[in-house]
């Protein structure tokens, strides 16, 4: 007989600690992030503090569940790195706590080779396509620099530095 017993509702009203619950979506990585590390730098309790969380496979088919990091009384995430399996490295900054946050594994890089003549006089431009995987949704920039390999600057090539922007969209840039 149960009409005797009594029920109860209880109700959590947690404890006030700040939290970043974060949804992976590979793209050059697996679709949820298996493998990736998350680490977040924030400061908790006064000291400044990194945590790493790594992403596992959540359910028997392999499909991860949200990774959820408590912060305690930390105000911000200084820096939310996410090093994915692919090998990049995504870093976001000053991110908002309390929040439910997806992050897209950023396009892959690429550079393809250039082939020159040589000649006997003056000199002759090396043009490079510089690619990434897919659109990126936000401004991309990547450093670069000449270095010594078979070739030696100042006699083969000239040597050289810069940076190469991808607009929101944008795939192939040359350099």
């Amino acid at each position: 007989d149960t009409g005797n017993q009594n029920n109860f509702l209880y109700r959590n009203n947690g404890n006030g600690n700040s939290w970043i619950k974060l949804q992976l979506v590979g793209d050059g990585s697996n679709r949820y992030g298996v493998g990736a590390k998350v680490n977040v730098n924030a400061v908790i309790g006064g000291t400044n503090r990194w945590l790493t969380r790594p992403i596992e496979a959540g359910d028997a088919s392999g499909n991860a569940s949200a990774l959820v990091v408590g912060l305690g009384d930390a105000t911000n995430i200084s820096t939310l790195r996410i090093e994915w399996p692919s090998g990049i490295i995504q870093e976001l900054h000053d991110v908002t706590v309390n929040q439910f946050l997806t992050v897209t594994e950023s396009p892959r890089l690429g550079i393809a080779d250039a082939t020159v003549s040589e000649g006997d006089v003056g000199t002759t431009n090396a043009v490079f396509s510089v690619w990434l995987s897919g659109p990126p949704a936000t401004v991309v920039t990547v450093d670069y620099a000449t270095t010594n390999g078979s070739a030696v600057a100042g006699v083969d090539y000239i040597g050289t530095v810069g940076t190469v922007t991808f607009n929101p969209g944008e795939t192939n840039q040359p350099l």
